[in-house]
């Protein structure tokens, strides 16, 4: 009977295989959000990726049986980085939210994405090109749980309506700047807090009016 060291030792190769199957995995999804950020989706081929990647044809379908399976396989690890952003600020506690100001709410919210957008333009360049509809319900939960913390005395279908609205301003924005590059989509994380936190601000101040309305 081998010992626990003849063991390891036997594992060993096939662990470093395996390791070195991702690496090269890795380099060529790298590859990929490249030539996404140069040239959109439709740049995309198993050829050019292989080019880019320096790797042959046939390696990319060892690891991607199909075009499509790479392009989901990006989505997936842009979906990825963005849900871990999500989670981070829907760890904040309520009390956070309301001692922010309108501006530093937008700054807060907006940062993380706008930091990963501007490092990874293929992200919205493509508009995460295969859907991950998990992605729109956590951003949706994250609107909520900042204006039930901030608009505790406005009605939930309301603050469901004002979710909606700020959900429609930022992609909105994102998709009307995409298809002209990744200049104009940094220009448009630039200025996206500034827009957010001016919405927000007006948008508090008209229910506070309307609060003080109601009660004089």
């Amino acid at each position: 009977m081998a010992d626990s060291g003849s063991v390891s030792r036997g594992l060993a190769p096939g662990r470093q295989q395996q390791r070195r199957g991702m690496v090269r995995a890795e380099l060529i999804l790298d590859a990929t959000m490249g030539l996404i950020a140069d040239s959109g989706v439709e740049g995309v081929n198993m050829r050019r990726v292989a080019k880019a990647a320096k790797a042959a044809v046939g390696s990319l379908y060892h690891f991607f049986p199909s075009r499509a399976c790479l392009l989901q396989a990006v989505a997936n690890r842009h979906a990825r980085a963005i849900r871990e952003l999500t989670a981070r600020l829907s760890a904040m506690a309520a009390r956070d939210w309301q001692q922010m100001s309108a501006q530093q709410t937008a700054d807060c919210l907006i940062r993380g994405y706008a930091d990963y957008g501007r490092r990874h333009p293929d992200c919205f360049l493509a508009k995460l090109y295969l859907p991950v509809p998990e992605l729109e319900a956590d951003f949706f939960a994250l609107l909520m749980q900042i204006l039930d913390a901030r608009l505790p005395d406005v009605g939930k279908e309301r603050r469901q309506n004002l979710a909606q609205a700020i959900h429609a301003i930022l992609m909105g924005g994102i998709n009307a700047a995409s298809p002209h590059g990744q200049l104009r989509v940094a220009c448009f994380l630039d200025e996206l807090p500034f827009v957010l936190g001016a919405y927000l601000e007006g948008m508090e101040e008209r229910f506070i009016l309307q609060k003080g309305s109601m009660c004089g």
